[in-house]
């Protein structure tokens, strides 16, 4: 069971907690910031995927397409899901409430 994050903190805090220290991570929610979305990372949160889970979303599931990522986390895509979860192994991420 992970850690519950604390939205009441800064945008860079909730950052470093769901990037789980992967510095591409970081990159990828701070563009979801920048290209206006900063609402996705409480999605993400909310379908338990956090730090390597996003990266297997964004890169493997999304081609590093943070265009189609944002769509993806929007829809809550179940594809993407299956994908993180047949390549991560110690979280599994639901489609919503975890």
């Amino acid at each position: 069971m992970r850690e519950p994050i604390d939205f009441m903190v800064s945008t860079q805090l909730v950052i470093n907690q769901m990037s789980e220290g992967i510095i591409g991570v970081v990159v990828v929610l701070a563009a979801l910031v920048t290209e206006g979305h900063p609402l996705l990372i409480n999605t993400l949160d909310d379908m338990n995927i956090r730090g390597s889970q996003i990266w297997v979303g964004y890169k493997d599931h999304c081609g590093e397409n943070i265009e189609l990522f944002i769509r993806c986390i929007q829809a809550r895509c179940p594809d993407m899901v299956n994908t993180i979860n047949t390549e991560c192994l110690e979280e599994q991420a639901v489609t919503e409430g975890a």
